[in-house]
C-alpha cells in the first residue's frame, strides 16, 4: 500500500515520508514538531474532526484537510506554524492565533506523494467520497 492510515498524528516526525491518511476525532501536530523534511516530504490527508498545529510546528510537503469523514472538520493553528509546500483546506478554517505560513516549495510539493503513490491522468477527475473508504 502506498499510504498509511493513522489516527494519532503524534507518530509523525522528521523521518515520516509519503502519504498519510488521518481518521478520528483529532490530528494534533505538537509544538516544535517537524513532520517530513525537504528531502523526504509527506502528503498529509487529514479527515479528522480537528487538525491542530501547535506553536513552532513545521510540516514539509502537502497538507490536505478534508471533511469527508466529519462534516464539521476544521483546521486550527495556535502559535507560529509553517508548512513548506502546499495547504489545501476543504473544511472549515477554525481558530488562528499567531502566524500561520504556507511557504511554496515546488520540489517539496512534487516529492510529497512518494514514488508511485499518486500520479496524474490527462482529463481525469477524482473527489474523495465517504463511500470509497
Amino acid at each position: 500500500a502506498y499510504s498509511k492510515v493513522i489516527n494519532d498524528c503524534s507518530v509523525l516526525g522528521p523521518e515520516s515520508f509519503g502519504i498519510y491518511w488521518v481518521s478520528g476525532e483529532s490530528c494534533t501536530i505538537n509544538a516544535n514538531a517537524q513532520v517530513g523534511s525537504l528531502e523526504a516530504p509527506v502528503m498529509l490527508i487529514s479527515a479528522a474532526g480537528v487538525t491542530r498545529l501547535n506553536g513552532g510546528a513545521e510540516i514539509f510537503g502537502t497538507v490536505f484537510i478534508s471533511d469527508t469523514e466529519i462534516d464539521s472538520a476544521e483546521l486550527q493553528s495556535l502559535g507560529t506554524n509553517t508548512v513548506y509546500g502546499s495547504v489545501i483546506v476543504d473544511a472549515e478554517l477554525g481558530s488562528y492565533q499567531g502566524t500561520f505560513q504556507a511557504v511554496w516549495n515546488d520540489a517539496t510539493a512534487r516529492k510529497a506523494p512518494g514514488q508511485g503513490g499518486l500520479g496524474s491522468v490527462l482529463g481525469g477527475w477524482t473527489d474523495f467520497h465517504r463511500d470509497w473508504q
